[in-house]
């Protein structure tokens, strides 16, 4: 998972209730308020995590990206299972050869420097400084949970959930 600010790690452990060890807190402290530097600390700490588990023997790997692939490119390229010469963008399109088209009018995209994060998401590194101390949820989906949060014990649950859905018996579907 990339790490791409001090406050949303911390948050992300937080909510995930992860012990953080000792080691990677003495390092974050001293960069804690350069989020640059903070991304840079997480592509080298899973650098040298993935050096061990491939050391050990497994071969495979995952990354969590929560939508931020940067990071875990740098990660594989860093440990030289990819070349930065494979990587493909997408853009600029190309186009059929009986197509009209004979150039791409718009500029490609550089897929370092966009967010490309969540939309709408202020918490997002990319957003420089955005406040991150906004509500999850918004009141009315509060005020909806307990229609939602309910235990399933067989598959008639669910379909009693959706059947409700469908035909607007849900307080939701009178938004």
């Amino acid at each position: 998972m990339p790490i791409q600010s001090y406050k949303r790690f911390l948050g992300t452990t937080r909510l995930c209730k992860t012990k953080i060890p000792q080691e990677i807190a003495d390092a974050l402290e001293p960069i804690k308020d350069n989020d640059e530097a903070v991304r840079a600390y997480g592509i080298h700490m899973g650098t040298e995590m993935c050096k061990k588990i491939l050391s050990s023997g497994i071969k495979h790997l995952h990354f969590y990206t929560m939508n931020m692939d940067n990071s875990a490119l740098r990660i594989l390229l860093n440990l030289g299972l990819i070349e930065e010469s494979k990587i493909q963008c997408l853009l600029p399109l190309t186009y059929p050869a009986n197509d009209h088209h004979t150039k791409e009018d718009v500029p490609p995209i550089s897929r370092y420097k966009q967010c490309n994060g969540r939309c709408g998401d202020v918490c997002n590194a990319c957003y420089d400084g955005a406040p991150c101390d906004v509500q999850i949820m918004r009141p009315h989906e509060l005020e909806q949970q307990d229609e939602w949060v309910v235990p399933v014990q067989h598959i008639e649950d669910i379909h009693e959930r959706f059947q409700k859905l469908c035909l607007d018996m849900l307080r939701c579907n009178s938004r």
